[in-house]
């Protein structure tokens, strides 16, 4: 033994992984398809759903381009007392998380610019 406290004998826990929610997991696939050049809600349609030539980068939720958060389809829909951002464009909606569209990302190829004034 080189040390005071070195106990060869006596095994060391394994390490505690934490196993990722259900909403982290959904959020880790969603940042892989962006990656990729697919929008998010690829994961939850029949086709893929690319992004628009004039998208923001993906990697950078700051730079400037079209976004989510500027397009007319992009509303808050209220399902009792709260209300989630959701895509109006058919089959793009449900009551679930996987259907939230957020501001920040990247414009998907469906992208109309909000009228000025909304």
């Amino acid at each position: 033994m080189d040390g005071l406290f070195d106990l060869p004998h006596v095994k060391q826990p394994p390490e505690a992984t934490e196993t990722p929610s259900p909403d982290q997991k959904r959020t880790r696939r969603q940042r892989d398809m962006l990656a990729a050049g697919y929008h998010p809600l690829t994961l939850v349609m029949s086709r893929p759903l690319r992004l628009h030539d004039d998208a923001a980068p993906a990697d950078d939720s700051k730079a400037d381009g079209a976004r989510c958060g500027g397009c007319r389809f992009r509303e808050l829909k209220h399902y009792g007392p709260r209300s989630w951002p959701k895509c109006t464009i058919g089959g793009r909606e449900s009551h679930g998380g996987g259907t939230d569209v957020r501001k920040w990302w990247p414009a998907c190829t469906d992208f109309q610019p909000k009228a000025d004034g909304q």
